[in-house]
C-alpha cells in the first residue's frame, strides 16, 4: 500500500512539473531589447530602448507587461514604465517610474 501511494505521488510530481513548462524569446539590437517569457498561465514581456540625448548623456527606458489568467478566467494585467536620463558624465538627472493595472 505505501508503494501505491508513493508511485502515485511521484506520478503527480512528474506531471506537475510538465505542466509549468517555460518558453523564453530574446531579440538584441544595439539600442533595443526585447524578452518574452511564458511560464504556465504567466506570460512576461520586457522591452527595453536607448538613445543618446543632444549635448551628450542617454535615456533609457525599459517597459515590463505581466499578464496571469486566474482560475476564475479573469485576466489581470500591469504594466510599469521606468524611464532614466543620464547626463554626459553618467549622473542621473531624471528617473520616472510609472505602474499601471
Amino acid at each position: 500500500m505505501k508503494r501505491i501511494a508513493c508511485l502515485i505521488a511521484g506520478l503527480a510530481l512528474c506531471a506537475a512539473g510538465a505542466r509549468a513548462e517555460e518558453k523564453t524569446e530574446v531579440e538584441k539590437d544595439a539600442n533595443h531589447t526585447k524578452i518574452e517569457k511564458k511560464q504556465g498561465s504567466s506570460e512576461t514581456k520586457v522591452e527595453s530602448k536607448a538613445h543618446h540625448r543632444t549635448g551628450g548623456g542617454t535615456t533609457s527606458e525599459t517597459v515590463t507587461t505581466e499578464k496571469h489568467k486566474t482560475p476564475q478566467g479573469r485576466t489581470l494585467k500591469k504594466t510599469t514604465r521606468r524611464t532614466v536620463e543620464k547626463d554626459a558624465n553618467g549622473n542621473v538627472i531624471k528617473k520616472e517610474e510609472k505602474v499601471s493595472h
